[in-house]
């Protein structure tokens, strides 16, 4: 109950543990793999030198495979699915989820997919609670606004934005320590 809380308050996060999150990844990624039909394909990369970053132990899974889920939702039985984990440096990036304006070394995880992509003016929307970029899907429409409620707390930011090739990209940042 005392996370929920958090979340509906947007309280920031407490608890950090300082982690490399190449293994964290690893391992999110495998339990990923368990919940992919088989006709979709999950391609991972990884840079093992990315450095630590303070996060929850208990969230750190979460927001990697609340992520992914929803990529696999959306894609339905067939279709790829691609997860990178490296460093960022940004320099006057905004957060899609709350516009701050943020510089400095970031850890960035990426999930892209082969869908539809995001519909003009949803990616925004779509890291919002209660907010579904189908809405004749099922689902709450919770993920990705636990995904943001999450990131927000430990001081990243999100984005949402169509890949270039076709297919959306959302990910986040998470500040390196």
């Amino acid at each position: 109950i005392a996370r929920i809380l958090a979340f509906s308050r947007r309280e920031p996060a407490t608890g950090l543990t300082p982690l490399r999150l190449h293994a964290v990844f690893h391992e999110a990624c495998e339990m990923l793999r368990a919940l992919l039909p088989a006709t979709m394909t999950l391609e991972v990369r990884s840079d093992p030198a990315v450095p630590a970053a303070a996060i929850d132990v208990v969230e750190r899974e979460q927001v990697l495979l609340n992520r992914a889920v929803n990529a696999r939702d959306a894609r339905g039985q067939h279709g790829r699915l691609a997860l990178h984990l490296t460093e960022a440096d940004l320099i006057g990036e905004a957060c899609a989820s709350c516009g701050d304006i943020l510089e400095g070394h970031y850890v960035e995880i990426a999930c892209g997919d082969d869908g539809p992509g995001i519909p003009d003016g949803a990616g925004v929307a779509a890291l919002q609670r209660g907010k579904r970029l189908d809405e004749s899907a099922e689902g709450t429409g919770l993920g990705l606004s636990i995904v943001t409620s999450v990131v927000d707390a430990h001081g990243g930011t999100v984005f949402a934005a169509n890949a270039a090739g076709g297919g959306a990209a959302l990910g986040f940042t998470l500040p390196t320590i």
